[in-house]
């Protein structure tokens, strides 16, 4: 058996010193300190008095994350898509310095990879002029509140014909320190609205003399101008309109002769001129 007396140990077996290292704690490698510098900003006036001194803010002096491909991006009547491709699995973590034995943390997180959008300037034109739009040149403006981890967004604004430019960079995360990386060329598009009113619901028609009414459901479309009225030979298929161009009232009083009969539609028109389909048809005979 050996007693340990400060950092020497008495075997009693033998009844020589034998020499006993202290212990220490075998360091994770995730405790390892990671290299990094804290900034601070003061302002100072005219006279060289110092002001207080801003939020601290401690930047990692580790390479950046790779930056995701341009993003691409798709629409809808109600949000913009934003996706793009993962730049890959988080880092590995930093290597133990010599003669530590490696661990697995039992403390902290290993390094997380996320993603933040931005809506970013146009480039410059083909005359190196930069582009700017009705509220002057646009900043950089974050759309992601905290970084995401899924490799696409969803914007809700929606203003159609407005050119918007996305793009996307990498957030490497190492516990409450942070580092993004840099962004490629952006995605420009022009929000184009391509996207028809639904079909009128409700069609249906009352003969008068010498005349026929038609009434129909209104459509809830916050872009809509209007509806078209079609008529055509209740034989046929190829119905015409009769309203030249939309018309608001969802009620339209069509004259005929006593005894004709004919089939009847309503078709929706949005503001972008886009056409819905086209309603159920009805028949009616004036008396």
């Amino acid at each position: 058996a050996a007693l340990a007396r400060g950092g020497a140990a008495i075997d009693e077996s033998e009844g020589r010193a034998v020499t006993v290292e202290p212990a220490r704690p075998l360091p994770s490698v995730s405790m390892l300190p990671l290299p990094s510098r804290t900034y601070v900003g003061v302002g100072i006036n005219k006279s060289g008095r110092k002001g207080p001194t801003s939020t601290l803010v401690t930047v990692p002096l580790v390479p950046p994350p790779s930056a995701p491909e341009t993003p691409k991006v798709t629409w809808t009547e109600t949000a913009v898509t934003v996706a793009w491709s993962s730049v890959g699995a988080p880092p590995a973590a930093l290597e133990p310095a010599a003669g530590v034995l490696p661990s697995r943390s039992i403390a902290d997180a290993a390094p997380t990879l996320s993603y933040n959008v931005y809506e970013v300037p146009q480039p410059p034109g083909p005359d190196g002029v930069a582009v700017s739009g009705p509220g002057g040149t646009v900043r950089d403006l974050p759309l992601t509140t905290t970084p995401v981890a899924e490799t696409r967004f969803s914007d809700p604004r929606m203003t159609w014909d407005t050119t918007r430019c996305y793009a996307v960079r990498a957030v490497q995360q190492f516990g409450s320190l942070t580092i993004e990386s840099e962004q490629r060329a952006p995605a420009c598009v022009t929000l184009k609205d391509t996207f028809p009113p639904a079909a009128p619901k409700g069609l249906a028609a009352v003969a008068s003399q010498g005349a026929v009414s038609l009434i129909w459901g209104a459509n809830d479309e916050k872009d809509l101008d209007g509806y078209l009225v079609l008529r055509g030979d209740p034989a046929g298929d190829d119905l015409k309109p009769i309203t030249p161009t939309p018309i608001h009232e969802t009620t339209f009083r069509y004259t005929v002769r006593a005894g004709e009969r004919f089939a009847y539609a309503v078709r929706a028109v949005d503001k972008a001129g886009n056409a819905g389909p086209v309603s159920s048809r009805i028949e009616e005979t004036a008396r």
